[in-house]
């Protein structure tokens, strides 16, 4: 049988001496916090090898976007990007002008119900 402290999923208070907690050491430079423990850890310095080893990579990834990029825009025709572009267009005017009818048609209802309210002639509020 496990005794206490030993598995048993109780955690033991652990007196710490205040020389070795350095609470007002702050320098954020030189830790970095981990949110999923939410410890500090530790700046990982890469050796110049590694440094160039990584620039490379990030250097070839962004020529291979490049060029993809300009694969696709090679591959599509004028034509194809004209009539692509002709779309938006229309979109965008389609979407101006239903918002402008829906603006006009709360407006005309705003002035249908305050005319309501005369439309029986009879002015007389003192009933």
């Amino acid at each position: 049988m496990a005794t206490q402290g030993e598995g048993t999923g109780e955690i033991q208070p652990q007196h710490i001496s205040p020389e070795y907690v350095s609470l007002h050491e702050t320098g954020s430079s030189n830790n970095h916090v981990s949110t999923a423990s939410n410890t500090t850890l530790p700046t990982i310095e890469q050796s110049p090898g590694e440094r160039a080893k990584r620039k490379q990579e990030r250097r070839l990834r962004r020529l291979e976007r490049q060029r993809r990029k300009e694969e696709d825009a090679k591959s599509l025709k004028p034509a194809e990007k004209l009539e692509r572009k002709e779309i938006r267009r229309l979109k965008r005017e389609l979407k101006k002008k239903e918002e402008e009818l829906k603006a006009s048609k709360e407006k005309s209802s705003q002035v249908e119900v305050e005319s309501s309210s005369t439309e029986d002639g009879d002015d007389d509020l003192s009933y």
